[in-house]
């Protein structure tokens, strides 16, 4: 493997275990990796001063802005838990008890096993999935597609919810929600997110794009494998 690729590789490792990993935290750890210091590289993500920290820490919230955001949570967040076939969590790591312990309400949503025909029957029927799908595609990656499919059936639930809110939130089941979850939620739709955005990830380790905000990037196409370090 080249540095580039190290590098890449070992982002991904860190995203899995830390959410929301950064570039310089990726290269910190493909120097360990290979046992040799390594230059910066020229990073995927424009305006990286900007966006380029550690984003986890938590902030000071005030009285009043804890009540706010309790208040605006409630009126526009409708949060949806979904939790992929074979699944198996302590009642510790359910998303489902964290969001109670947050005081906090979501709708359980069971996520498809593609490889099921049943399941395949019910993403065509829900207009999750096409009816001409590759079928190749769908045996080599079964489960990404099965994820993906899974989050359009959220959202075709969120847009024909009888009483809907402004904002679907989607969580996969066994994610760990920070102390300050709703706040920060409720901070960055305040305070961050462009008006034209009408999808936000709250999980992206090491994007490409550009920086928009302290928390935010717009993301764009990933660069190519020539990249150097």
């Amino acid at each position: 493997l080249d540095c580039w690729e190290v590098l890449v590789s070992t982002c991904a490792a860190l995203g899995e275990k830390n959410c929301g990993s950064t570039w310089k935290e990726a290269l910190s750890g493909a120097s360990h990796r290979l046992r040799m210091p390594l230059d910066e590289p020229k990073y995927p993500l424009d305006d990286i001063s900007l966006c380029g920290g550690k984003s986890g820490i938590s902030r000071s919230w005030t009285f009043e802005e804890r009540r706010k955001a309790k208040s605006w949570f409630e009126r526009n967040v409708q949060v949806y838990v979904l939790e992929m076939p074979g699944l198996v969590l302590s009642d510790k790591h359910e998303t489902i008890f964290d969001l109670t312990q947050h005081g906090l309400e979501a709708a359980h949503v069971a996520g498809f096993d593609l490889l099921s025909s049943s399941d395949l029957e019910a993403a065509h029927f829900s207009g999750s999935v096409p009816t001409a799908f590759n079928e190749t595609l769908l045996r080599d990656q079964a489960y990404a597609i099965s994820k993906a499919a899974s989050h359009f059936h959220i959202q075709n639930l969120a847009s024909t919810s009888p009483a809907p809110k402004p904002i679907a939130l989607v969580l996969e089941d066994g994610v760990g929600l920070a102390t300050d979850f709703r706040e920060k939620v409720w901070a960055l739709i305040q305070e961050e997110i462009p008006c034209d955005w009408d999808i936000l990830s709250l999980s992206s380790s090491c994007p490409a794009g550009r920086c928009i905000s302290p928390h935010l990037a717009r993301i764009g196409p990933h660069p190519d494998e020539n990249q150097q370090c």
